[in-house]
């Protein structure tokens, strides 16, 4: 068990023993009529820790915690992006502090708009990627796996690489299909773009749909790039995205908007 999970219900059962040794308390931990939760109150004398406890009980109900959208919370804001009251960070300056093979690595200094502080922040610029949901004629979904050195091991994915410069998704998606698995196809779209982790990198990932894909070329591997190609019946796919068989998370993010035009696609 965490050390946290421990430490957890050793504390929420010191405040259960205390309510148990107070009768008077005990009637208002039950609900009221209509789902709406009793005030509770603590005595004097109470440690500040359960005095803080019995107020955040107060103050949430489980109830509404269950079924209310975030968006409905005090401080929350709605999921979609739009137009905000948060005041916005101006960029002051930009200085590369590092360059490698794969991305660059920035200093950015920006400045608070209402406090006034300014700061360096780090953000990582690699150019951006595609990755491809490939379905051949015979609806199986073209998957590579292959040695990652991040993880140390092998890593199950949709094909996928970096863009040049000024390179089209689609086209770029096309391309990188073809070099890693030989595969090309008849129909291409783009599926979505996102950008991988908006807290620290600059770039965004573009996702394509090619319908329709056969074997049609040899492989184009870069010096270290070994690949397993395998073709998967396409819920089975799914199915390992599901089951943890598949861990990249810009490959789930793939496939999520892939599976409902998929969905769509079969329901026509």
């Amino acid at each position: 068990m965490p050390l946290a999970t421990a430490a957890g219900g050793i504390f929420f059962g010191r405040i259960g023993a205390v309510m148990r040794r107070l009768p008077v308390l005990r009637p208002s931990l039950r609900p009221a009529t209509g789902g709406r939760q009793r005030h509770r109150c603590a005595p004097a004398g109470f440690p500040p820790v359960i005095v803080r406890a019995i107020h955040a009980m107060n103050t949430t109900s489980p109830a509404a915690s269950a079924s209310s959208p975030a968006s409905s919370l005090p401080g929350a804001s709605p999921a979609a992006p739009g137009p905000t009251a948060l005041p916005r960070w101006e960029q002051l300056r930009r200085t590369t502090r590092h360059v490698t093979r794969v991305f660059d690595v920035d200093g950015v200094h920006y400045r608070h708009p209402v406090r006034g502080t300014e700061k360096e922040f780090i953000v990582v610029r690699p150019p951006d990627w595609v990755n491809v949901v490939a379905v051949t004629t015979d609806e199986r979904l073209v998957l590579v796996r292959q040695f990652r050195f991040g993880i140390d091991g092998f890593s199950l994915e949709i094909p996928g690489g970096v863009m040049e410069a000024g390179e089209d998704p689609v086209e770029a998606g096309l391309r990188e299909l073809r070099e890693e698995t030989g595969y090309a196809g008849a129909t291409a779209r783009l599926l979505g773009s996102v950008h991988p982790n908006p807290a620290i990198q600059a770039n965004r990932c573009h996702f394509v749909f090619v319908d329709g894909a056969t074997r049609a070329h040899d492989f184009e591997w870069d010096t270290d790039g070994e690949i397993e190609v395998v073709a998967l019946p396409v819920a089975e796919a799914l199915g390992r995205a599901r089951d943890g068989g598949i861990t990249h998370g810009l490959v789930l993010n793939a496939l999520m908007l892939f599976e409902a035009v998929w969905r769509a696609q079969k329901a026509e």
